[in-house]
This record gives C-alpha cells, structure tokens and sequence, in this order.
C-alpha cells in the first residue's frame, strides 16, 4: 500500500517471493521463516524480527529452553558482522509465567544497549481495542484469566486470583515508616499506641476503610516519589484494628492516631469509603482535607485494575516490614475477579487492608495534586480517655445515640450485626 515500495515492484526493483522480499540493487534480503527455521544459522543478519515468540513450539525438547530464546541467539549472533547497526526485535503477546517473551524483557532491565515496552491491548489500539470493546468485555465475561493474559499480558499462577504471585512479591520492598504496638485494655475496645514515627515535610495521602462490628478497620498512609525519572507509589504504614466477636474499635484511639501522623508526616488528602461519613466531618472540623470515597463495583475495578497495572510495572513499594505485610500479602493473593466486573475476595479471606492500599496508590499515582506538602492548622493530640468522655468528644449524648449513628452508617445489616450492636448498647 506504500506507492514508493509499489513503484518498486512495478519495475521490478524489489522481488516479492513466497518465502523472501529481495532489493538486489540495495544487496537487501528479506527472508520468512518459522520456529523451525534452524537452516537460516549462519547467515549474515543486519536485522532479526521474531513474532508471537512466546507460542514458539517446545515439543521434543529435553530441557526447559524455549525453541524461541535458541532462535533468538543462533540466528541473532549473526549480526555481529554489522556491529552496532544489527538489531533483534521480539514482539508477543503472553502465553504463560516464564515464557520466552517475559525472559526477554526481564533482560532488557540488566542489559543498557536494549529496551523493552510491555502494553496493553487498548494501549496500541486504543480505538478498536479499548477496554469497553464488546469483543474484550465478553471474553473476560468468559474467562477473565484467559483474557488478562491475551490483551494485558498477565499471567496468573494461582487459581483465581486477579494479581499474580511474581508481581505483588516484588512490591514488598520497602520499609515501614510507623512503629506500633496493640495497648492491652480490660474494656472491649480495640486500642493501638504509635510508639515511633519516621518525620517528613513530604505531603502524603491516607485512606480509611473502616469498620465497627466484626471487620478489620484499616488504615494506609503513603507518599510519591521520582527515581530515575520514574514515579513510584511508597506505602509508608499500615494501621489495622482487629475486633474479636466481643470487642469494639477505639473510634477516639483511630483519630489520636491519625494525628499524631499528620504532625510528623503532614497529610494532604485523606479519603474514606461511604460508610463512615462522620469520621470525614470530625477530620474536616479538625483542620484536614479529608473526603468521602465512593467504592461502587465499577469504581472499585477501575482502582484495582489501575493497581495491577502499577504492580506489574513494579511502581508500587509496599513495606515488607510491618506487622500486617504478611496479611497484607494474603489478601492481595486472594483477591479475584468475578464474572469479569466485581472485586471480591476469597470467602475465607478478607481484603480490608488491601482496599486501603489500592486507594491510596490510585491518589498518588493519578491525582499530582496531592504531592504538595499541606498547609494545615496545628492539631492538639487526643489523650486518653474513658468511653464516656469518648461519646462526649464525638458529639453523641448516649450509648444509644452511638449506635444509631453506627448502624446508619451501613447500607445493610444482617441479624448477628444488629444483635451484636444491641449488646454494645446493653454493655455500655
């Protein structure tokens, strides 16, 4: 379709055979092969292009090399001849975890003369091939892992799960910025002491994903930075208050905390989801810039999506140090896709840590707005104090007042919650 090259054929320039293109005036030869092109070694190569190299077929093989990676050497040491001129170019899409496209890439990490580019499908084409294409949103309706790896180059090495093992295992190399301990109480209300916090005038952003009867309510804290040109999202800290069936969280030991953050690593966004309303308002009155987050099931795919991709470009940073990196961990390996459009986790699992996390990482990395150290009035610490003091603090008369307000704070209550707040109102 080139009118220059269809000069070319036209007089005769260029020879277009069935398996080769030849130029004879430019000396220039082109030749078709196939993974079983083993007869083309030794020939002088100026250039070597190898596509789909990971669907290479491997059978009658004796070891774990791919047919590909042997091509790509014997054929590609050809170019030698040309020096700096030759070139190797591989061009796949994925076909499983370590086939011969990823070893090549991995490569391009340690080697300063290659590059290598790892894309979606709607991010080459994004007209045809967009995420909301009829064609894509039906095979991942059909098989959300087939269709990961087919237009994300994804490859999945645990049954179900939406983040690949090699990728969440490579975030956890960062180091935790908090130190904490569990206060022991004789009342039923969880409590955590921060007992060191690592300083910095650096803004950094907080997500909340609260909860009051049974659930971890869970705290994430991190900050963006540029190394090497590049932005990477830094999990600074992990705070999460784990109730038994009897106990309560300590709503006035969560907001000690989160100050006592803010004036050694000044906050400039804080956001949390839609079931606690009134931890945003008691945030805001206190001087912070603090947001209700709206978690619906689109929305909360969109963040994860968002996340997986900065994991696999290996631009988040998670703390392997804290202690709930291991459960952490967990619930990002337990996280699955269902039916192509909901965020879940495994029923014996949970994913409040995580929920914390992918939001703070989708502010970090999409809103560069949030990087500005916060310009925000001193905020006194909260000190200790007994329950009832507590209710008088928040703005609740009564026991009763309290868990009216909790149970409005959730859109559905099963009967095992509602007995459980009844208690609570008994109990106190």
């Amino acid at each position: 379709h080139v009118p220059a090259i269809k000069r070319l054929v036209d007089r005769k320039k260029i020879i277009i055979g069935e398996e080769e293109i030849k130029y004879p005036d430019k000396l220039l030869y082109i030749y078709s092969g196939n993974s079983n092109s083993a007869s083309q070694v030794g020939s002088s190569v100026i250039c070597l292009v190898m596509d789909e190299v990971a669907r290479f077929d491997d059978e009658g093989k004796n070891n774990d090399e791919s047919n590909a990676l042997q091509l790509w050497s014997n054929i590609g040491i050809s170019g030698v001849t040309f020096g700096k001129d030759a070139k190797r170019i591989a061009i796949s899409s994925a076909w499983c975890d370590g086939d011969a496209i990823q070893r090549l890439y991995s490569l391009t990490k340690e080697s300063p003369g290659t590059l290598g580019f790892r894309l979606r499908s709607w991010d080459l084409n994004p007209l045809h091939a967009s995420r909301d294409n009829p064609v894509v949103q039906s095979e991942y309706l059909l098989d959300p892992r087939k269709a990961a790896l087919e237009f994300e180059g994804i490859r999945f090495n645990k049954a179900y799960s939406f983040f690949t093992d090699n990728d969440v295992q490579k975030a956890f190399r960062g180091s935790t910025s908090i130190s904490i301990s569990k206060v022991k109480s004789s009342d039923s209300i969880v409590r955590l002491q921060i007992d060191d916090i690592t300083p910095t005038i650096q803004g950094s952003v907080m997500h909340l994903d609260p909860a009051f009867v049974r659930d971890s309510y869970a705290i994430a804290f991190g900050h963006r930075e540029c190394i090497k040109g590049e932005k990477f999202a830094v999990i600074d800290g992990l705070l999460v208050w784990e109730p038994d069936v009897n106990q309560q969280v300590g709503i006035t030991n969560i907001y000690k905390c989160i100050y006592e953050i803010n004036n050694r690593r000044p906050l400039s966004k804080i956001t949390s989801d839609h079931y606690n309303p009134e931890t945003v308002q008691h945030l805001r009155n206190n001087g912070l810039n603090a947001s209700v987050m709206t978690f619906s099931q689109g929305k909360q795919l969109e963040l994860y999506d968002f996340f997986r991709k900065m994991l696999h470009e290996e631009r988040v940073i998670l703390p392997n140090n804290s202690p709930w990196s291991s459960k952490l961990k967990d619930e990002l390996f337990g996280i699955q896709l269902i039916k192509g459009k909901k965020i879940d986790h495994r029923r014996d699992g949970s994913k409040d840590i995580a929920d914390a996390c992918v939001a703070v990482v989708w502010h970090l990395m999409s809103d560069f707005s949030v990087v500005a150290t916060p310009s925000t009035k001193s905020i006194k610490p909260v000190k200790p104090a007994s329950f009832k003091e507590d209710l008088n603090d928040l703005g609740f008369p009564s026991a009763r007042e309290l868990v009216t307000q909790v149970k409005r704070s959730y859109s559905k209550w099963d009967s095992k919650s509602l007995s459980e707040a009844s208690w609570l109102e008994d109990d106190i």
